[in-house]
């Protein structure tokens, strides 16, 4: 016997598919039951915390975070203001633990999502670090990620997926999971 309970209120049901279309929810679609209650079929669902959409294409995932990530914005701008915020490296902390964690969380899960998207979120973390380290307009994307020793997000998503250790049979070291 099963010891736990399903929230009827919050069950939704998604169907994935690999075409651009939206599915057509009227046609060829069971009705889900559970308890004598119909399960409402929708486009997306936020599940601990990402939004899956049918396409798995992450656009409404992105365009939360983007918009997380703006909000926190205005606050940097507001901490540029005061006198005793000038220095760059508690602005650059400020931008880690508010605006990139946003980013972060997840990332290997969207991290498939198409170029077009995941260039907005490089231009908000560009956009940040220079409001941060107070560099000239024009100052290349690269260069203040060195400056401001940040990792690029195309490389935190290729981080967060090899994050298992590669061991060689006579290793004796033995991973911590």
């Amino acid at each position: 016997k099963w010891f736990f309970f399903i929230n009827i209120d919050k069950t939704k049901a998604v169907i994935f598919n690999k075409y651009k279309r939206r599915v057509n929810t009227h046609k060829n679609i069971p009705t889900l039951t559970l308890n004598n209650t119909t399960i409402e079929f929708v486009g997306s669902y936020k599940y601990l915390g990402i939004w899956f959409d049918q396409n798995l294409s992450w656009s409404k995932h992105i365009e939360n975070i983007l918009d997380k990530s703006n909000k926190r914005m205005n606050i940097l701008k507001c901490l540029l203001k005061l006198p005793w915020c000038n220095n760059k490296d508690l602005l650059i902390l400020f931008y880690k633990n508010a605006i990139r964690s946003i980013m972060d969380y997840g990332c290997h899960i969207y991290g498939s999502a198409a170029q077009s998207l995941l260039k907005k979120l490089d231009t908000v973390q560009y956009k940040a670090l220079k409001l941060c380290s107070g560099v000239a307009v024009g100052t290349a994307r690269c260069a203040l990620e060195v400056i401001c020793n940040i990792i690029p997000l195309s490389l935190s998503v290729d981080c967060t997926l090899n994050t298992r250790p590669i061991l060689n049979n006579s290793s004796s070291i033995k991973p911590g999971y």
